[in-house]
């Protein structure tokens, strides 16, 4: 199956509410020509708008400036890097967050998906739909502000813990709809918002040069670890779980598809978890899809 095959498929007049006019804009911090996980999800979103007739812009950070495949409008506020020390990245965000407010509060467009995170940037555009009364899909590809309380940065019990998640709960509740990547995080956010019908499952799916994706089984049984080994993965973690499964000489193979800093986290003896030695960094653009 292609990246995100099963959005095309969608009946999107259907799954989204009737327009006046047909029109749609992706609010995300990064899109295409780049290859993070968020803009490639985006990428193939605005595809599956494009298909079903929808006039489709993106406003996103001026990294995909000048591209001529897709009617992208560009943010003159610059994105953190990770060579930036965590107050100027905080710094940064919060300009371009606001920068964000004001262009989705003048902006035409009937409908707006907005991806998160990051959450300051994604609040920002649902606060702006608010006030204007624009309607708006919130589509969540991690937890936030849930990723700030196990990370230690916020107390959850705190006054400004309680004041994210009271910001997080508002937004899937005045949101069309939320979409999210697993049926997990469907459930948690279902439970959050109290609204569960209000929350759907769009797969992100495999990138077609992944062949071995074809010729997964279950005897053994495949588990596949597909994306970007972040900040916040734990690969040691994969490392030991597929040793304990060969421990208890359960016939499970632990397959790894993606990029990750330090390749040598994953080699293991017997070459029980199988890793893609493609770790350069300008492999990754090529291989990595989401």
């Amino acid at each position: 199956m292609s990246c995100f095959g099963n959005i095309a498929k969608l009946n999107l007049d259907n799954l989204f509410m009737e327009l006046k006019k047909k029109s749609v804009c992706i609010v995300v911090q990064l899109f295409y020509p780049e290859s993070p996980a968020m803009a490639v999800r985006n990428r193939y979103l605005a595809d599956a708008f494009l298909d079903a007739g929808y006039d489709t812009s993106i406003l996103t950070s001026n990294l995909s400036k000048g591209i001529k495949e897709y009617q992208v409008q560009t943010l003159w506020s610059p994105i953190g890097s990770n060579q930036d020390s965590a107050y100027i990245r905080l710094f940064k965000e919060l300009v371009y967050s606001l920068e964000m407010f004001f262009r989705v509060l003048f902006h035409p467009a009937q409908l707006f998906f907005i991806s998160s995170p990051p959450f300051t940037i994604s609040y920002a555009a649902s606060l702006a739909c608010r006030i204007t009364g624009k309607r708006f899909i919130f589509d969540v590809r991690d937890e936030y502000p849930e990723v700030y309380f196990i990370e230690g940065l916020v107390n959850p019990d705190g006054l400004f813990g309680k004041l994210l998640r009271r910001i997080e709960r508002n937004i899937y509740r005045k949101s069309e709809m939320t979409t999210t990547v697993t049926e997990r995080i469907v459930e948690k956010l279902g439970d959050k918002s109290g609204q569960p019908d209000k929350i759907r499952l769009v797969r992100n799916g495999f990138a077609d040069n992944i062949s071995v994706v074809d010729q997964l089984s279950t005897d053994p049984f495949n588990i596949v670890f597909h994306g970007n080994m972040g900040k916040f993965q734990n690969p040691q973690l994969i490392v030991e779980v597929a040793r304990k499964c060969e421990a208890l000489k359960l016939p499970v193979n632990f397959l790894v598809y993606g990029w990750e800093p330090k390749p040598k986290s994953f080699w293991m003896p017997r070459k029980r978890l199988a890793s893609s030695n493609t770790w350069e960094p300008l492999v990754m653009r090529k291989f990595l899809s989401c």
